[in-house]
């Protein structure tokens, strides 16, 4: 038995090579640079090829690369390639002169950085890691100054080490190009001595503004964070996530005890020991080390990085382990499990800034938004990712309040892809609420940059960014294909279609009203069901069943439900403007053995209009009780003159059009003065509002000849003429004889018939002996 034991043990020592540890590559853009970040075993060796265009990296161990998804979030501008030449050996291969820059983060992330090539350089020898023995050595010799200012940043507001020291150098033309092989310990000095004028100019501004002040006494950190030990790498060979809120042990240096501040953030460093930011009120920002999420969790399997996790959670005397629980609930965050994250964090007894903000994006996941006073509030204006979890944290942006959308952006792209697709339709929902559809569309670009289809969330997230653009068709489509999906977004998506219809005035097909009823009784219990019950009543009084509508009305009253009056305010509407005449009087006319529904301002106005047009001045009277406010004020005061003239009241006609002026107001005053007998305004009246005729017939009845003749061209002219009083033709004055007259005046009469016939001919009456 021992044997076999002992063959086993042999057997398992010499293959464990031969199964390679797969190494997953992950990928970032930046304005000036590419990342790559390699996944490794904790300070894995390694060495690159001096090679300009094709470096190669090697690691003792057999490591297998992922290069799956490398270049679904970068183009190929600066890496055209990456290729495994065997394992444990991977190619770059650059398609510029790049500055190829490699460092440790944490311990376990290998970070590759290609950068544009500097000005006036023409070899680019890739910056490589030398054995650790020589490092130490170097260490001990000349300070690092570049590794000082990277610890001294923390959390890291840098892509990394190498581009602060690039911000910090002079720009190239006023540096003299150095020689391409230049010897380390020389490459250090001259970087040290231009590093170190520089600090002291800025120190000499600061003394020079009274913002200096030193630090009492060095604390002792130093010695401890020295011994610290490094913590074993999360299960799946991803990162541990550190579960301290602070900056990691061995951070600091001589330039500790100094800082620079004014008197405006004198509370700047309550919550860290390390500046990270202000916000345009005077608040410190929250470090951006807390909400990284990408650092949570890896690419491995959902239950090989939680299972071990989970097995760790609780110790002796079941005791939970909180450094674990934290690190649990973040890896839920990572996720996107909210509500798990929550019950996992209820394990931390202790406070701490980290499990606030672990509790605030749970909530966040869970809710779709923080509750006002966590941690988040107050900082959109940050200039890290703190910002994007403080936009996720409203429901609505806060109105006139600073945000910085380029830290949003970058804290979603640096998102892992799953999150930003879950998380996406949310923010790209806050900025269109806030009228800013050009950061919506820029998120939703965001998340087209990956591979697979839209999910029905992403899809209504873009439907809405198009509605907000005024592209009606184009939205239309999107929701039509959200619908057709059949998840719980098709249930929205299909409200926002109805909705938009319904807006624009358009027919709603009955078959989408059957769907959005069948989805609203799905629904019972939810948030979501009101609004698929409003949808289905107004999509049936569209599609012309008005009769359904109304139906689904009357069992929504018994029920008891708040949305009954706002439902037959909206199908009324409908009804005044659309159905036919039966119809509308069906449901139009009040009831008799209950009271009316009251209806909005406009709604009343518009079936009052139509009972008058139809002539049900008493019906039409009860929709015009009470006082309204603008805009509807005037059309109602003309509504209740209409009335009046109707119910021949005349006088209150007039009085109801007091303080009001226009074309239709003067043709009501007109109507009511020649009701009066005041034919002669009337006339007036109708002449200001171009209606000739009736103007020509209340000069008539006024017997106001004198403005009939003045129109040549009217029939009545002739007769104007007439009674005006024409000069008596010869022969017909009291000096002719009796016979001459009279044969005159048979004369006149005969054209005075004439006169007559031609009048009721243009008036379309049958004359004498017609």
């Amino acid at each position: 038995m021992m044997r076999l034991l002992g063959i086993l043990m042999v057997w398992a020592v010499l293959a464990a090579p031969t199964f390679a540890q797969s190494v997953p590559i992950r990928s970032g853009e930046h304005d000036s640079f590419t990342r790559l970040v390699l996944t490794v075993p904790p300070r894995a060796d390694w060495t690159m090829s001096n090679d300009s265009k094709s470096p190669v990296l090697s690691f003792q161990r057999p490591f297998r690369f992922d290069v799956a998804e490398v270049f679904d979030r970068i183009p190929r501008d600066r890496l055209t390639g990456l290729r495994e030449l065997s394992p444990g050996r991977l190619q770059l291969d650059l398609a510029c002169a790049c500055d190829v820059t490699m460092f440790w983060h944490a311990e376990t992330m290998l970070v590759i950085d290609i950068a544009d090539p500097p000005a006036r350089r023409d070899l680019v020898t890739p910056r490589l890691r030398p054995p650790r023995d020589t490092m130490r050595q170097k260490r001990q010799a000349v300070p690092d100054t570049r590794r000082m200012i990277a610890r001294n940043q923390w959390p890291r507001t840098r892509p990394s080490a190498a581009l602060l020291q690039r911000q910090l150098t002079p720009p190239a033309e006023s540096v003299r190009p150095k020689p391409p092989r230049l010897h380390p310990p020389m490459r250090q000095a001259e970087a040290l001595s231009r590093k170190r004028q520089q600090i002291m100019e800025q120190l000499g501004r600061a003394a020079s503004q009274g913002l200096l002040s030193p630090k009492a006494g060095l604390s002792g950190k130093a010695g401890a964070g020295a011994q610290a030990k490094p913590k074993s790498p999360a299960p799946g060979g991803g990162s541990a996530p550190q579960a301290n809120d602070g900056p990691p042990a061995g951070k600091h240096n001589l330039l500790d005890n100094i800082r620079a501040q004014s008197s405006i953030d004198r509370d700047f460093l309550r919550h860290t020991d390390t500046m990270t930011g202000i916000t345009s009120d005077g608040r410190a920002c929250l470090p951006e080390a807390v909400v990284r999420v990408s650092d949570w969790g890896n690419d491995a399997p959902f239950g090989a990085q939680i299972g071990p996790l989970n097995a760790r959670l609780f110790g002796e005397f079941d005791k939970p382990d909180e450094e674990t629980a934290l690190r649990l609930a973040r890896l839920y965050v990572y996720f996107g499990f909210g509500a798990e994250a929550r019950r996992t964090l209820r394990l931390v007894a202790t406070p701490s800034q980290g499990r606030a903000m672990t509790m605030a994006m749970a909530d966040i996941l869970q809710h779709g938004k923080a509750p006002d006073a966590s941690l988040f509030a107050g900082q959109l204006d940050c200039t890290s990712s703190v910002a994007l979890w403080a936009a996720l944290a409203h429901a609505d942006l806060p109105a006139n309040t600073p945000v910085d959308t380029d830290a949003i952006l970058r804290g979603f792209s640096a998102l892992p892809r799953h999150l930003r697709r879950y998380v996406g339709p949310w923010l790209s929902d806050r900025f269109l609420k806030a009228n800013r559809p050009d950061v919506a569309n820029r998120i939703l670009r965001i998340l087209e940059r990956g591979p697979g289809p839209d999910t029905p969330e992403i899809g209504l997230a873009k439907a809405e960014a198009e509605l907000a653009e005024g592209a009606l068709e184009e939205a239309a489509d999107t929701l039509d294909g959200v619908v057709e999906h059949g998840a719980e977004p098709s249930a929205r998506a299909l409200v926002r279609r109805i909705e938009t219809l319904w807006r624009e005035d358009k027919e709603i097909s009955f078959d989408m009203a059957q769907l959005a009823g069948a989805y609203a009784r799905e629904t019972r219990g939810t948030d979501l069901h009101a609004d698929l019950t409003w949808a289905q009543v107004v999509a049936l009084a569209a599609s012309g069943a008005f009769h359904q509508a109304f139906d689904e009305i009357d069992r929504i009253k018994e029920k008891g439900s708040m949305t009954h009056d706002a439902l037959v305010d909206d199908v009324m509407g409908r009804l005044a403007a659309r159905a036919e005449d039966f119809d509308f009087l069906q449901y139009a006319l009040p009831p008799e053995d209950r009271p009316m529904t009251r209806l909005s301002p406009a709604v009343a106005n518009a079936t009052a209009a139509r009972l008058l047009d139809l002539g049900f001045a008493q019906a039409a009277g009860l929709y015009l009780e009470g006082g309204v406010k603008a805009p509807n004020h005037r059309q109602r005061q003309i509504l209740r003159a209409r009335k009046a003239l109707q119910t021949d009241r005349p006088r209150q006609a007039e009085a109801e059009l007091l303080g009001l002026d226009g074309r239709d107001v003067n043709r009501l005053r007109a109507e009511a003065r020649s009701r009066l007998g005041q034919h002669r305004a009337a006339s007036e009246l109708f002449a200001s509002v171009g209606e000739d005729e009736a103007a020509e017939l209340q000069a008539w009845l006024a017997e106001d000849w004198k403005r009939l003749a003045a129109n040549p061209e009217t029939d009545l002219a002739q007769v104007a003429d007439y009674m005006t009083g024409q000069p008596e033709a010869p022969g017909t004055g009291r000096t002719a004889g009796q016979l001459r007259r009279g044969r005159d005046l048979l004369g006149q009469s005969g054209d005075i018939r004439d006169m007559l016939r031609n009048l009721l001919d243009t008036r379309g009456l049958e004359g004498p002996g017609g």
